[in-house]
């Protein structure tokens, strides 16, 4: 600091580096749960040799990189769990929606068979009760016929035999 109590240049960028070396090692901690790295260690303390301080922290870090990663790979399986599980979830709700549609279709197809069936009855129906009535058509023509002929003094021969 100067006399007015202003930070020198110089400070303020030592001051900056301490705070990116600071972040990083918090990231390292929280994230990836390592105690820092290599570099930040023996630039922190150089009293540790470079044979003191690295065999242990690879050790360390090794098993933190290893735990790491087994809770990676924890996550991403439970992604992978979460998505199966929104997959069968979806196919039971398509399922579901069909579920409607289906019984619709097949009601549809059972009305359509029975008023397919109601209309041959019908017919067949209509069928006999026409044979009827040109039965009776027929007979009255007869009648009509026979009674003309008696007018006119002719006969209608009806049986034969």
């Amino acid at each position: 600091e100067d006399h007015k109590g202003a930070l020198r240049p110089t400070s303020a960028a030592k001051l900056i580096l301490l705070a990116r070396t600071l972040f990083v090692e918090a990231y390292d901690r929280d994230f990836l749960g390592t105690q820092g790295t290599k570099r930040s260690m023996n630039a922190a303390n150089p009293a540790n040799g470079p044979s003191a301080g690295p065999t242990r922290m690879s050790a360390a870090r090794n098993e933190a990189i290893a735990d790491a990663r087994a809770r990676k790979e924890e996550l991403l399986r439970q992604a992978r769990d979460d998505v199966k599980d929104n997959d069968a979830i979806t196919a039971r709700a398509k399922w579901m929606e069909k579920g409607p549609q289906v019984v619709s279709k097949a009601r549809r197809e059972r009305e359509t068979k029975l008023v397919l069936e109601e209309l041959r009855i019908a017919s067949g129906d209509l069928q006999q009760r026409r044979r009827v009535r040109l039965l009776q058509f027929y007979d009255s023509l007869e009648k009509q016929y026979e009674s003309e002929l008696n007018d006119m003094g002719l006969a209608f021969i009806r049986d034969r035999y």
